[in-house]
């Protein structure tokens, strides 16, 4: 009988993002972020609109965003746009970025989603698709992959599959496709197998690329599960209902890309594809087939896992539902039956309560902490 390896698993939460890009948003200062990015022009118009579904869905109906939303709704896509509009616009996005900076502003996209969630259908549109393709357009923004190399994420991935005998199973979060790319470049995992889940279609982000063109024969038994979804996941809206057709964006050599263009163009792309992410609300939902077929693979390789790794994650009020599961599976000996070797917790000067409340989930017999961050962690004490 051929004995199986033992497994690592890695957990990877917004810090670790954050912590090889500083301008990575964390949930709470996402709209802030947002903002700083805004500007008066024909193609951000959309994106005014996002920011105000934001004060709408704070504030219920207020008139004077409402009317500057139905404008910009009204012109959008004409050639030229009065110099009043383009005054009011300008406006509201100085007023909203100096409303973001006051320290006392206490107004996240977990709340912005949970009311989003039931918020009526406004100009044609869902406002939680306006704001899915606001995250979609902040990474966009904010990572090129073509002029990032990523060292901190490269160096971890080198340092843990050099690791033999052993599986690795990353966990991560994070929408963004930094660790999916790192993956791709520096192991023989691959999008097609490496998400534990056989998409219905793969889509190349070029428009004049007819075909993916395969570059290697992905293999090994890595995975890489996304519990909340991913910039490189598509599934298709018909008639304001989620369908559950699902898709995979890649680039021409195969590796997971971040699809930019229904974002532009949102009268015609955003009634048909719209990006795969678990927005951070307080009941969410699984419903779509991958994200199902993840969980079952996340509660599967915690239940077997030697080692866990956690990178950066706070273990948020919204993810009250991966405690209650990391809950169940470590206080029956039934699912496990035997305890975790290791608990190691990488972040950055959090409070002891953290590192308590983490190491009482997992209860595992050693309890290493690092709290000089993820790049100190990667680069000094990662064998």
């Amino acid at each position: 009988m051929k004995k199986e390896k033992p497994v690592d698993v890695y957990i990877f939460g917004a810090g670790a993002s954050h912590a090889e890009l500083s301008q990575m948003p964390l949930m709470n200062d996402f709209f802030k972020i947002l903002a700083k990015y805004s500007s008066y022009a024909e193609t951000d118009l959309w994106r005014c609109l996002t920011l105000l579904d934001c004060l709408r869905l704070f504030k219920n109906r207020h008139s004077e965003c409402e009317n500057l939303a139905a404008q910009i709704w009204l012109l959008r896509g004409q050639r030229k746009i009065s110099s009043l509009l383009a005054k009011k616009v300008t406006e509201y996005l100085d007023a909203f970025r100096r409303r973001m900076e006051n320290p006392i502003f206490a107004e996240n996209l977990e709340e912005v989603f949970d009311r989003a969630v039931v918020a009526p259908i406004i100009y044609k549109q869902h406002p939680r698709h306006r704001l899915l393709a606001a995250i979609n357009r902040l990474f966009e923004l904010l990572i090129n992959d073509g002029d990032k190399s990523f060292p901190v994420f490269s160096g971890f991935i080198k340092r843990t599959l050099a690791k033999k005998g052993r599986r690795a199973v990353f966990i991560s979060f994070n929408y963004d496709l930094i660790l999916d790319r790192a993956l791709f470049n520096l192991s023989d995992w691959g999008p097609k197998r490496g998400y534990g889940y056989e998409f219905e279609k793969v889509v190349p982000v070029d428009s004049n690329q007819s075909a993916v063109r395969q570059t290697k024969e992905e293999g090994g038994d890595t995975l890489l599960l996304k519990p909340h979804g991913s910039l490189s996941w598509r599934y298709e809206i018909n008639l304001g209902h989620d369908s559950s057709r699902k898709y995979l964006t890649v680039d021409k050599s195969g590796a997971p890309a971040q699809e930019k263009y229904y974002a532009i163009d949102h009268e015609k792309y955003w009634k048909r594809f719209c990006v795969l992410v678990v927005p951070p609300i307080s009941a969410k939902s699984f419903s779509h087939p991958v994200l199902y077929e993840t969980r079952k693979l996340v509660k599967q390789s915690l239940r077997i896992a030697k080692t866990i790794t956690i990178i950066g994650w706070s273990l948020p009020e919204t993810d009250v539902d991966m405690k209650n599961m990391i809950q169940r599976i470590f206080d029956d000996i039934d699912l496990r039956t035997q305890q975790l070797q290791e608990l190691k917790i990488v972040d950055y000067k959090q409070e002891k309560r953290h590192f308590f409340r983490l190491q009482s989930l997992f209860m595992a017999k050693n309890n290493p902490v690092y709290n000089k961050g993820f790049e100190h962690f990667v680069f000094n004490s990662l064998k």
